[in-house]
């Protein structure tokens, strides 16, 4: 493989698009300090994948980009491409030729192309692993790189040997094993977390559940006497009903008696009531008719005074319209007349700007013509003057080699016409035999390339499958110890949250008897909404009222107390819908707390819960002002009088009266603050279910994918080992006829060329070097008008100059006076703008004046005929009135008769009710004490229905315990007992078989990643072994020819390269000993500074040679050497020619004639670099 060519465009100091090409042999590339060399050599590093800005003498990637200069813009793109000649398929790419292209845009974006398709950085890395071309690869050898073999310790030397013994990806290898144990480990230590948390968690459940079941044994035996106890008393009770029953029966008779009087008594009075009431109706329609009457009169006066005021009023509004009128048609004329004169002046300013326009325009174009054109002229001298010196040498080259080949020609001529003859005869019998050959070679070559491009696509599809599989299962173990730990959490609050273990006894029982009682809404916790960023503020503010049990009414209230006495479970604050009250803040304190600093707002208002809650909401909340510090709660409180609570995010309460309570709280053990843990839990525990459940689904697909490639590989591969031993086979047949055919015909056309040129040399020797004589005579008289030209058009250019200078100076008033003209226009065409509008706005106010003048004289007639009207409907209703008043003296008479019978026989009725009152009042007492009985029965009932699932005539045929004291003792002491027992978690029993489960199989889970870490471990020893064989082997063959070369080099000495650590292969360091001519053996660190390079040199050639690259670029690695060591440095880059192609910059003479192709780097504009070459053979 060879270099072809390399193209730079906006890199660095290549502005324009610079293209070099590379021939076999030695380039030497050189030019003045500052010109540019370098940048040719990071343009290659940096298309192979640089990525360190500081490594291309940069701060940061975009400044490879060109910058700009004195005569050029900065360019927004940088683009370097590196052409290689990859016929003998080096690099793993099917074509003959491959391109690596690298752009960079100033906004940081990158891009990489193979051949111009995109690609990314990593397949490029791959692409040039391990073939001695990537961008810190012996391929690029600068001075630095130099220095770092002699100044590095020998520990870091080993980069060499390992990087030339092809160990790079092993070690890449061993990286991702290395990567693979950490996360192998890091879920080791997880598990091994878990495990632990959950060793401790066992046994003491275990304990617990044990604790349970005793308990729920001797809850058993209490229910038992419970239910003895209650079954006694329902006998009982039953029997006292019987006698109940019977004293209520003769009170009622008594009160049915007395109330038949009472009847007769209110019957009499309904009558007379039902007399009084049509007289009341008569009299109140009456009235209703006379204050109808009274009120249409009095709403037909004020319609009348309206009338006049509005007539007066038109009447004046007439006059000022008319008055309005006139005065705005006089201020429209005048703004008609300020708009035409504005309108002029603008026109005029107008002229004037286009005026100075056209001035500046030709001032402009007077600069640019001149300065241009001279300009033109010194660059065309320039060039040139280059071409006449480029030729001058040409010519001296042309008369020195006619002089010696003239000479030579006359020696050879007879005896290259006799070889001349004989080649020819060998070359016809040669062509045949060639072209059969190539013909078999070619057809093989294609079916080869065809089976191993299909390999080749399989292998990287097979490796890429294998990397993505990989990374596959990375993420879902990662993924999995992530779910594992965030489920278990999940399930501990879950398990907490449905068996109220953070509630108090009380509390807990009644929500677990939710289903048993009727009316439960549910715990204030559960019902309010908070948001995060007040929860702490609200927990602390409701306390344990956030345990409060909100009930539908009254009686379901009640019987949950019942119940929570009748089991001793304790007590418990309840919030009935129906009689709880909601507090309000007064409206103007929450207009005065919308104007202090720091109010977050209302408890209640920033809390939200069901509709039908809101009541209890307002209750808890509706006085409570959130604030968010402790500063603003203290102001708060005192605008506020301290008659408010005020509360900070924090925590902090300022109470109603001015006490204070605040202080560390911590934040995670709240209701409320794991209500929301166990949401945002769950929520979190299902998106990793749906996430696990995609890693595993791609994962099995890529597993079958890899199967199915691997199968496809396995058959492909006997059918490319047939192809291949073929095509060599045919290829080596061709190679040797090539070879054969080649030779001939090089033989054959050098004969003839020199022949040739043998004759052309003796027939024209003369007139040729006369000529060449000539042409160097012309160029030297020719080169000096030139320069003398060249001189005066420079002299030119600073007179021309001095003159722009005034006309820039003239230049920049005419653009001042434009600005100040185009402002003066600006101020013109506002002061225009504003007139229009308000004319416009003045025409509107004219209609409007005539519209309401036409409206009001359209209103004044119809007006007149309503006044007409109002006096005769006036008139009627006065005698109206006067009929009414008198109807009504009359019913209010016969009013006064009928209430004086009322009065009588209401105090009959008075005594009837006292007496009847004592009857039922006998009747009621009865009446309570046997619902009493019954309540109490129908409450054990229910009682032995819901809790014991038994109807009465059923539980009669049980056997139970009759003796009430027997009964009452058992109770006493179970109830003890289970009380000694204290605190017990029902929950227990089942959580420890979870818990327990869940040890099990983290515990097995632990013994698979250790089987998988053991794996591991296994595989790198394997690498480490690898990396040691291969290491050992290359240092052994990089010591032996650095041992050969040093004595070329030097002239003399010898040098020998030693390990440090020979035992250990994977830490050793390199140490180089060396001798020069003359001196004895001591390390690399004692020589001198040239010996040093010259021996670093040395070891660069060493590597070199046992490990080929297809060519080498060196950055003026010489630089340190004298002239001698300066000529067996070239001479000995010359010999490597013949294995790799060279390009060198340098600045030192011996390089630069042992090159074969010559490249200067010239800076002819500032900042800004060109390439110009020469073929030296």
């Amino acid at each position: 493989m060879k270099l072809k060519s390399l193209v730079l465009d906006g890199f660095k100091s290549f502005a324009q698009k610079t293209q070099i090409e590379f021939r076999p042999g030695l380039t030497a590339i050189v030019g003045p300090n500052g010109s540019g060399k370098s940048n040719l050599v990071e343009a290659i590093r940096w298309v192979l994948g640089e990525q360190s800005a500081k490594s291309l003498r940069g701060s940061r990637m975009p400044d490879v980009i060109f910058a700009g200069s004195n005569d050029q813009a900065a360019l927004n793109r940088a683009e370097v491409e590196i052409t290689f000649d990859n016929s003998d398929h080096f690099l793993a790419v099917d074509t003959d030729e491959v391109a690596i292209t690298r752009r960079l845009f100033r906004d940081g974006t990158s891009e990489f192309l193979l051949n111009q398709k995109f690609v990314r950085l990593k397949d490029i890395t791959d692409l040039l692993m391990d073939t001695g071309l990537g961008k810190d690869s012996f391929s690029l050898i600068s001075q630095g790189k130099v220095e770092q073999v002699f100044n590095s310790k020998p520990e870091e030397r080993r980069q060499f040997i390992e990087e030339a013994a092809g160990i790079l990806k092993y070690k890449k290898e061993r990286l991702d094993a290395q990567s693979k144990m950490a996360e192998t480990d890091d879920h080791l230590l997880r598990v091994a977390d878990i495990v632990s948390e959950l060793a401790g968690q066992v046994e003491p459940l275990k304990q617990q559940a044990s604790a349970a079941k005793d308990y729920l044994n001797q809850k058993k035996q209490l229910t038992y006497f419970e239910r003895s106890q209650l079954i006694y008393r329902l006998k009982t009770t039953a029997k006292q009903q019987t006698n109940q029953q019977a004293k209520l029966k003769a009170a009622a008779v008594q009160a049915t008696q007395q109330q038949q009087l009472a009847t007769d008594l209110q019957q009499q009075q309904k009558k007379l009531q039902q007399e009084q009431q049509q007289v009341v109706q008569r009299l109140d329609n009456c009235q209703s008719e006379l204050v109808k009457i009274v009120q249409q009169r009095e709403q037909l006066n004020g319609q009348q005074r309206l009338t006049l005021q509005q007539q007066d009023y038109r009447e004046q509004r007439q006059q000022t319209l008319n008055q309005q009128l006139a005065t705005a048609e006089q201020e429209q004329q005048q703004l008609q007349t300020q708009l035409h004169q504005l309108e002029q002046r603008l026109a005029q300013q107008q002229q004037k700007i286009t005026s100075v326009k056209t001035a500046i325009k030709t001032k402009k174009k007077e600069l640019q013509l001149d300065s241009a054109e001279l300009q033109t002229q010194i660059e065309e001298l320039r060039n040139q003057i280059v071409a006449k010196m480029q030729r001058q040498a040409s010519v001296n080259n042309q008369i020195n080699y006619l002089t010696k080949e003239h000479q030579r020609q006359l020696l050879h001529q007879q005896q290259l016409t006799a070889r001349l003859t004989q080649l020819q005869q060998q070359q016809d019998t040669t062509a045949t035999q060639h072209n059969d050959a190539a013909n078999t070679v070619a057809e093989l070559k294609r079916k080869l390339q065809q089976q191993q491009q299909q390999q080749q696509q399989l292998i990287n599809h097979q490796k890429e499958l294998q990397q993505r599989y990989t990374e596959q299962q990375q993420r879902w173990y990662q993924a999995n110890g992530i779910f594992q730990q965030t489920r278990a959490k999940c399930d501990s609050f879950h398990e907490i949250s449905s068996n109220y273990s953070n509630y108090y006894q009380g509390v807990k029982q009644v929500l677990l008897a939710k289903k048993q009682l009727t009316g439960i809404i549910g715990s204030v916790a559960e019902l309010l909404s908070v948001p995060s960023k007040i929860a702490v503020a609200i927990e602390t503010v409701l306390g344990g009222q956030l345990q409060n049990i909100v009930v539908t009414d009254e009686l379901a209230a009640k019987q949950a107390i019942s119940y929570l006495k009748t089991h001793h479970f304790g007590r418990v604050t309840f919030l009935p819908r129906t009689t709880i009250q909601p507090r309000k803040l007064p409206l103007s304190i929450e207009q005065r707390l919308k104007n202090l600093s720091g109010v977050i707002g209302i408890a209640s208002q920033l809390v939200k819960t069901a509709d039908s809650n809101q009541m209890v909401l307002e209750h808890l909340l509706a006085t409570t002002v959130i604030v968010d510090s402790i500063d603003n709660a203290i102001i708060a409180a005192r605008k506020l009088n301290f008659r408010y609570r005020i509360v900070s995010l924090d925590g902090d309460v300022i109470n109603a009266g001015g006490s204070m309570s605040g202080g560390f709280r911590r934040s995670n053990n709240g209701l409320l603050s794991q209500q929301q843990q166990t949401t945002e839990l769950a929520a979190a525990v299902d998106k990793m279910k749906k996430q696990l459940a995609q890693i595993e689904e791609l994962g099995g697909q890529l597993k079958q994918q890899q199967q199915a490639v691997a199968q496809q590989l396995m058959l492909l591969e006997p059918q490319v080992k047939q192809a291949t031993q073929a095509y060599q086979t045919a290829a080596t047949n061709l190679k040797l006829q090539q070879n054969e055919t080649g030779h001939l015909q090089q033989q054959l056309t050098a004969q003839q060329f020199e022949v040739q040129q043998s004759n052309l040399s003796l027939n024209n020797f003369a007139a040729d070097q006369a000529k060449a004589v000539q042409e160097k005579q012309q160029l030297t008289t020719d080169l000096a008008k030139l320069k003398q030209e060249f001189a005066s058009r420079q002299r030119q250019l600073e007179n021309i100059t001095a003159v722009h200078h005034q006309q820039e100076i003239e230049l920049a008033e005419l653009q001042q006076k434009q600005a100040v003209l185009l402002q003066q226009q600006a101020s013109s065409q506002q002061q225009v703008n504003e007139l229009k509008k308000r004319i416009t706005q003045q025409a509107l106010h004219l209609e409007q004046y005539r519209s309401e003048l036409t409206e009001l004289t359209a209103n004044a007639d119809q007006q007149q005929l309503s006044g007409e009207s109002l006096q005769q409907r006036l008139a009627q209703l006065q005698q109206q009135q006067q009929t009414a008043e008198q109807k009504l003296q009359k019913l209010q008479q016969q009013r006064a008769q009928l209430q004086q019978q009322a009065a009588q026989l209401q105090s009959k009725s008075k005594r009837q009710a006292e007496i009847q009152q004592l009857a039922q009042q006998e009747l009621q007492q009865l009446k309570y004490q046997t619902e009493q009985q019954e309540q109490q029965l129908d409450h054990d009932l229910q009682t032995l229905s819901e809790k014991y699932q038994l109807t009465f005539e059923a539980a009669q045929q049980l056997k139970i315990e009759t003796d009430s004291v027997v009964i009452e003792r058992q109770l006493k002491l179970l109830r003890r007992s289970i009380s000694e027992l204290g605190e017990v978690n029902l929950g227990a029993i089942k959580e420890f078989e979870r818990v327990n489960q869940r040890y099990q199989f983290l515990t097995a889970q632990r013994q698979d990643l250790l089987e998988a870490k053991a794996e591991l471990q296994k595989s790198m020893l394997e690498i480490d072994q690898e990396v040691k064989s291969r290491f050992q082997k290359t240092f052994k063959q990089i010591a032996a020819a650095f041992s050969q070369i040093f004595p070329e080099m030097f002239g003399g000495g010898q040098a020998s390269l030693k390990l440090t650590e020979p035992n250990d292969l994977l830490q050793t360091g390199i140490e180089i000993m060396a001798q020069p001519p003359g001196k004895k053996l001591q390390r690399l660190s004692l020589l001198s500074g040239g010996e040093k390079a010259l021996t670093a040199i040395v070891l660069l050639f060493a590597i070199l040679q046992i490990k080929p690259v297809p060519f080498v670029i060196l950055d003026e690695t010489e630089a340190a050497l004298d002239d001698a060591n300066v000529d067996r440095y070239a001479q000995y880059l010359q010999r490597f020619c013949k294995k790799a192609q060279f390009i060198v910059i340098t600045h030192r003479k011996g390089t630069m004639d042992h090159a074969n192709v010559l490249y200067g780097v010239t800076m002819q504009q500032s900042g800004i670099s060109k390439m110009v070459s020469v073929a030296l053979t």
